[in-house]
C-alpha cells in the first residue's frame, strides 16, 4: 500500500473544498460526507403560499406558518485524479436524509386545522476540478487555488395532508392532500483555496455560483399539475479545517452555506408569480481514505 505525502495531502484538502474530492495522481478516494443543517425549504415556502391561495378561493382566510427545523444529509463520496495531478473528477450521493420541518395552519370559521407532513431530500454532486499549482511561480496564490465546474441535482418531496374540524362531528374531515415533487438542476462554477496551518492541518475556503433550473409538480385529488417555474442564480460557500490523523486518511470539519430562490406560479393561477428562498446551512463532516 502506498503512502500519500503531506504535500499531496494539502492538495487533496484543497480539492475537498469542492463538496467532494479526488486524491493524488493516479489515486482513488473513497469516503463519507455528512451535513447537519437548518433547511429553509423553498418547497415548503411555495406550499405555504399555494395553500393560502386554495383557501382564499373558497373565501376563507388562512394563516400558514412553516418551521424550517433541522436535519441532515449524508452519503458516500468517490473521486479520482489524473496522472499529472492537475485534473480530477468527483461524485457525491447524499441519499440519506431526515428533516423535522412542519406546517401550522389557522383559519377562521373552520375549527381546528391539523396537518400531517413528510419532507425528504436527496442531493447528487459531480465536479471536475483543475488545480492551479503549476502557475504558482507567476502568482503565489495559485499554489493554493483550484477552479471547478460541476452539476448538482437535488430531489425533494413533500407530502402534506390537511384536516379540519367542522364542528358538527367528533371526527375531523380531510380537506385536501398535497404531494409536491421538486427536481432542481444546478450547473456550478467556482474556486477553492487551501492553506496549511500546522503539521497535518490546513484551512480551506470554497465559493461557488449556481445557475438554478427548477422543476415543480403537484399531485392531489384532481390530478397532476406541472407548475411554471423560472431559472435563477444562487451561491454556496464552505469554510473547512482538515486534519491528517494518520497516513492515507483525512478528516475534515466545515460549515457550509447554500442559497437560491424558487420563482414559480401558484397551482391554480399561472398569472401569479411567487418567490420562495431556499437556504441550507450547517456543519459538515467528511472522512476519506486514499488508495
Amino acid at each position: 500500500m502506498k503512502t500519500v505525502p503531506l504535500k499531496i495531502v494539502v492538495m487533496i484538502i484543497l480539492l475537498m473544498s469542492v463538496s467532494v474530492t479526488a486524491a493524488r495522481a493516479g489515486t482513488w478516494m473513497l469516503g463519507l460526507k455528512g451535513w447537519y443543517t437548518s433547511w429553509d425549504s423553498s418547497l415548503l415556502g411555495w406550499a405555504e403560499k399555494d395553500i393560502e391561495a386554495l383557501f382564499a378561493i373558497n373565501g376563507v382566510q388562512v394563516d400558514v406558518e412553516k418551521d424550517p427545523g433541522t436535519g441532515y444529509l449524508a452519503g458516500p463520496v468517490l473521486g479520482f485524479q489524473s496522472d499529472d495531478g492537475e485534473w480530477s473528477v468527483s461524485f457525491a450521493a447524499m441519499v440519506f436524509s431526515q428533516f423535522s420541518q412542519s406546517v401550522d395552519m389557522e383559519a377562521a370559521g373552520m375549527g381546528e386545522i391539523e396537518t400531517d407532513g413528510d419532507l425528504d431530500r436527496k442531493d447528487f454532486d459531480i465536479a471536475v476540478t483543475y488545480a492551479l499549482f503549476k502557475y504558482g511561480d507567476s502568482f503565489s496564490l495559485f499554489k493554493y487555488q483550484n477552479l471547478f465546474f460541476g452539476f448538482k441535482y437535488q430531489i425533494a418531496n413533500f407530502d402534506l395532508d390537511v384536516f379540519y374540524d367542522p364542528g358538527s362531528s367528533t371526527q375531523s374531515d380531510k380537506a385536501f392532500s398535497h404531494k409536491i415533487e421538486q427536481k432542481v438542476l444546478m450547473p456550478t462554477i467556482g474556486t477553492g483555496f487551501s492553506y496549511p496551518l500546522w503539521d497535518k492541518t490546513a484551512a480551506g475556503l470554497q465559493l461557488g455560483l449556481l445557475y438554478v433550473i427548477p422543476d415543480l409538480t403537484k399531485k392531489d385529488d384532481t390530478g397532476t399539475t406541472h407548475i411554471w417555474t423560472q431559472p435563477s442564480f444562487g451561491f454556496n460557500g464552505e469554510i473547512t479545517f482538515s486534519y491528517l490523523p494518520f497516513n492515507n486518511f483525512v478528516m475534515q470539519l466545515g460549515y457550509r452555506y447554500q442559497e437560491w430562490s424558487l420563482t414559480a406560479s401558484l397551482s391554480d393561477d399561472n398569472d401569479t408569480e411567487t418567490s420562495s428562498p431556499d437556504i441550507t446551512h450547517g456543519l459538515t463532516l467528511t472522512l476519506v481514505y486514499l488508495f
